[in-house]
């Protein structure tokens, strides 16, 4: 299991990232193959088609941020169901330790 809060930074910052580029499609594809996930598996965890997940990824439509906020989720979705595999690398590159995470309600 991998803690709430990093699942959220790491969210954060793969959306912050499709946001930030110039080529949306480019990146959206690019994190979905860095998951290892088929554009078939990230439609059904959004409710989409597939084609929809192409369109997007072609640049032939512009994300907006409910959509991404939606195929960020998918990809996490997925890597869970894959004993998160992915966020627990990307957390051990950004040095995010879920040791290191204080819970703030103190």
């Amino acid at each position: 299991m991998v803690n709430e809060c990093i699942r959220e930074i790491i969210a954060k910052r793969i959306a912050g990232d499709i946001v930030w580029s110039d080529d949306h499609g480019g990146s959206l594809r690019r994190w979905r193959e860095i998951f290892k996930v088929s554009q078939m598996e990230v439609a059904r965890i959004m409710g989409v088609s597939a084609s929809v997940i192409s369109d997007y990824e072609k640049g032939r439509r512009t994300p907006g941020a409910k959509f991404i906020k939606k195929y960020v989720d998918a990809l996490l979705t997925l890597d869970g169901e894959r004993n998160w595999q992915v966020i627990k690398e990307l957390a051990k590159g950004l040095n995010i330790y879920s040791s290191a995470i204080i819970d703030v309600k103190e």
